[in-house]
């Protein structure tokens, strides 16, 4: 074994990641945490932290995604309170399945915004609606905290929910909504498609705010349901501001 392998495979006395110094027999660096025994990497190591990362009990995603079906508004909450270690975060999920709905869009050539325009923009709105529904999610979080004003929580607190059921929506985006419309060749003008899509969302969302706001089960309810109406209704004014702006700046 030459020097420049051995490096790597024997325990270091300062860490290969932050240069703390490490004790004889230390497992974890006391200053950044990571793993004093950093080995070369591997195609089984990449593979190992693939498999951690999809399936470990804790901090994985999947783990993750179980609580946001079962329990949004209570995973959202432990968030908040300091819970944070358990829980894949927020915002790393939402850029996931940002990108997930944007392969899902491209192959299969889903037909967005089509009644509301047959121009140039509407094919940049329908290659981007990933990027129109994340832009939802400081609008509705803005919503929330007027609505919700008596929880007495922080815009930012607001922001963890709605960006936890936006990461669930866009993954409904991309293995429902957007197969659904391909195999069937609908429009998102079509009935079936606009209940299908929103009615889900707008009901999943509602359930988790029930979790994890305090007040009443029924005013919840309602405030949830007219957050989501209201944010809608102010998306679809910005499509259509963004429409005209466009169309007037290319003539």
């Amino acid at each position: 074994m030459n020097e420049a392998t051995s490096r790597f495979v024997e325990i270091p006395s300062r860490c290969h990641n932050c240069d703390a110094p490490l004790a004889p027999g230390q497992v974890f660096c006391g200053q950044c945490g990571q793993q004093t025994g950093a080995h070369r990497l591997t195609l089984g190591s990449i593979g190992h932290d693939v498999v951690h990362a999809l399936f470990h009990v804790d901090h994985s995603i999947l783990a993750l995604l179980k609580g946001l079906l079962l329990r949004p508004g209570h995973l959202a909450r432990d968030y908040i309170e300091g819970r944070r270690k358990r829980y894949f975060g927020p915002f790393g999920f939402v850029v996931i399945m940002t990108g997930l709905a944007t392969f899902f869009v491209a192959i299969f050539h889903a037909e967005w915004f089509k009644p509301v325009t047959d121009s140039h923009a509407q094919e940049i709105l329908t290659r981007h609606i990933n990027l129109v529904v994340l832009l939802q999610t400081p609008v509705l979080s803005a919503l929330c905290l007027l609505l919700f004003w008596k929880e007495r929580l922080h815009y930012a607190e607001h922001l963890v929910l709605v960006t936890y059921t936006t990461g669930i929506r866009m993954m409904y985006l991309s293995f429902v909504a957007v197969p659904v419309m391909a195999i069937t060749h609908r429009s998102s003008a079509d009935p079936v498609v606009i209940v299908g899509y929103y009615v889900p969302w707008l009901v999943y969302f509602t359930f988790a705010a029930t979790q994890f706001y305090r007040g009443r089960t029924a005013a919840t309810v309602a405030k949830a349901i007219l957050a989501g109406i209201v944010n809608q209704l102010l998306t679809m004014l910005g499509i259509y501001i963004f429409i005209y702006t466009y169309e007037f700046a290319s003539h």
